[in-house]
Protein backbone atom coordinates (compact mmCIF):
# COMPACT_ATOMS: atom_id res chain seq x y z
CA UNK A 1 0.00 0.00 0.00
CA UNK A 2 1.36 3.34 -1.12
CA UNK A 3 0.56 6.15 1.48
CA UNK A 4 -2.16 9.20 -0.35
CA UNK A 5 0.14 11.79 -2.47
CA UNK A 6 3.34 9.81 -1.94
CA UNK A 7 5.78 9.92 -4.89
CA UNK A 8 8.30 7.36 -6.24
CA UNK A 9 11.36 9.01 -7.76
CA UNK A 10 13.74 7.03 -10.12
CA UNK A 11 17.21 7.25 -8.81
CA UNK A 12 19.32 7.65 -12.04
CA UNK A 13 21.92 5.12 -12.53
CA UNK A 14 25.32 6.20 -13.85
CA UNK A 15 26.05 7.59 -17.24
CA UNK A 16 22.53 8.31 -17.07
CA UNK A 17 22.10 11.13 -20.11
CA UNK A 18 18.81 12.63 -19.16
CA UNK A 19 18.32 12.49 -15.10
CA UNK A 20 15.09 14.12 -13.83
CA UNK A 21 16.47 17.38 -12.55
CA UNK A 22 15.70 18.89 -9.27
CA UNK A 23 13.38 21.09 -10.63
CA UNK A 24 11.35 18.65 -12.39
CA UNK A 25 10.93 16.55 -9.23
CA UNK A 26 9.94 19.38 -7.22
CA UNK A 27 7.17 20.56 -10.36
CA UNK A 28 5.97 16.77 -9.63
CA UNK A 29 5.82 16.53 -6.52
CA UNK A 30 4.59 19.83 -5.38
CA UNK A 31 2.18 21.98 -7.50
CA UNK A 32 1.52 19.39 -10.18
CA UNK A 33 0.46 17.06 -7.24
CA UNK A 34 -3.12 18.99 -6.93
CA UNK A 35 -3.18 18.50 -11.05
CA UNK A 36 -2.90 14.65 -11.05
CA UNK A 37 -5.29 14.88 -7.40
CA UNK A 38 -8.08 16.50 -9.19
CA UNK A 39 -7.77 14.04 -12.06
CA UNK A 40 -8.48 10.90 -10.02
CA UNK A 41 -11.19 12.43 -8.01
CA UNK A 42 -13.01 12.80 -11.57
CA UNK A 43 -12.08 9.58 -12.01
CA UNK A 44 -12.96 7.97 -8.70
CA UNK A 45 -15.35 5.30 -10.60
CA UNK A 46 -12.56 3.94 -12.60
CA UNK A 47 -10.23 4.12 -9.19
CA UNK A 48 -13.48 2.17 -7.14
CA UNK A 49 -13.16 -0.41 -9.93
CA UNK A 50 -9.72 -0.80 -9.98
CA UNK A 51 -9.39 -1.43 -6.69
CA UNK A 52 -12.10 -4.16 -7.01
CA UNK A 53 -10.61 -5.48 -9.91
CA UNK A 54 -6.77 -5.81 -8.18
CA UNK A 55 -8.19 -7.57 -4.95
CA UNK A 56 -10.19 -10.44 -7.37
CA UNK A 57 -6.33 -10.29 -9.05
CA UNK A 58 -4.80 -10.86 -5.86
CA UNK A 59 -7.21 -13.38 -4.44
CA UNK A 60 -7.13 -15.68 -7.84
CA UNK A 61 -4.24 -18.24 -8.40
CA UNK A 62 -1.95 -17.49 -11.56
CA UNK A 63 -2.76 -20.82 -13.01
CA UNK A 64 -4.10 -21.41 -16.31
CA UNK A 65 -7.34 -24.10 -16.87
CA UNK A 66 -11.02 -23.84 -16.22
CA UNK A 67 -11.65 -21.27 -13.03
CA UNK A 68 -14.80 -19.79 -13.96
CA UNK A 69 -16.11 -21.59 -10.42
CA UNK A 70 -13.17 -20.16 -8.63
CA UNK A 71 -13.45 -16.60 -9.69
CA UNK A 72 -17.15 -16.69 -9.38
CA UNK A 73 -16.47 -17.67 -5.28
CA UNK A 74 -13.56 -15.02 -5.29
CA UNK A 75 -16.18 -12.22 -6.92
CA UNK A 76 -18.25 -13.08 -4.24
CA UNK A 77 -15.64 -12.67 -1.57
CA UNK A 78 -14.63 -9.42 -3.42
CA UNK A 79 -18.63 -7.74 -3.74
CA UNK A 80 -20.02 -9.37 -0.66
CA UNK A 81 -21.62 -6.64 1.74
CA UNK A 82 -21.83 -3.84 -0.90
CA UNK A 83 -22.99 -3.32 -3.86
CA UNK A 84 -19.99 -3.89 -6.41
CA UNK A 85 -18.95 -0.67 -8.38
CA UNK A 86 -21.15 -0.43 -11.34
CA UNK A 87 -17.89 -0.17 -13.66
CA UNK A 88 -15.74 -3.07 -11.73
CA UNK A 89 -19.68 -5.24 -12.28
CA UNK A 90 -19.71 -4.46 -15.89
CA UNK A 91 -16.28 -6.08 -16.29
CA UNK A 92 -16.82 -8.50 -14.44
CA UNK A 93 -20.04 -9.48 -16.67
CA UNK A 94 -18.10 -8.63 -20.09
CA UNK A 95 -15.05 -11.46 -18.97
CA UNK A 96 -18.10 -13.85 -17.92
CA UNK A 97 -19.69 -13.79 -21.60
CA UNK A 98 -15.76 -13.42 -23.04
CA UNK A 99 -15.19 -16.51 -21.20
CA UNK A 100 -18.15 -18.42 -21.97
CA UNK A 101 -17.42 -18.01 -25.71
CA UNK A 102 -13.85 -19.52 -25.18
CA UNK A 103 -12.06 -16.16 -26.38
CA UNK A 104 -9.82 -16.62 -23.47
CA UNK A 105 -8.18 -18.90 -21.24
CA UNK A 106 -8.71 -17.85 -17.86
CA UNK A 107 -11.31 -15.35 -15.99
CA UNK A 108 -8.16 -14.11 -13.98
CA UNK A 109 -6.71 -13.37 -17.40
CA UNK A 110 -9.08 -11.20 -18.15
CA UNK A 111 -9.76 -9.19 -15.48
CA UNK A 112 -5.82 -8.20 -15.25
CA UNK A 113 -6.36 -7.29 -18.91
CA UNK A 114 -9.68 -5.30 -18.19
CA UNK A 115 -7.66 -3.50 -15.42
CA UNK A 116 -4.66 -2.31 -16.85
CA UNK A 117 -7.23 -0.85 -19.79
CA UNK A 118 -9.19 1.14 -16.94
CA UNK A 119 -5.46 1.99 -15.56
CA UNK A 120 -3.83 2.96 -18.72
CA UNK A 121 -7.07 4.72 -19.65
CA UNK A 122 -6.70 6.98 -15.78
CA UNK A 123 -2.99 7.51 -16.19
CA UNK A 124 -3.03 8.80 -19.72
CA UNK A 125 -5.74 11.68 -18.40
CA UNK A 126 -3.50 12.68 -15.48
CA UNK A 127 -0.75 12.49 -17.95
CA UNK A 128 -2.57 15.34 -19.99
CA UNK A 129 -3.54 17.27 -17.49
CA UNK A 130 0.22 17.28 -16.11
CA UNK A 131 1.28 18.58 -19.30
CA UNK A 132 5.01 17.04 -19.00
CA UNK A 133 7.16 18.27 -21.39
CA UNK A 134 6.06 21.81 -21.33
Amino acid sequence: MVAAMSSLIPVAKPGDADPHSAAEILRYTGPLRSVAKRVFHDESSNIAALADLNRVINIMPDRLGDDAKGFEKVWRTVSAGKSAQRLSAAVVQSCRHEFKRGMLTTMRSCIVYKHDELASDTTKKVWKALKPGG
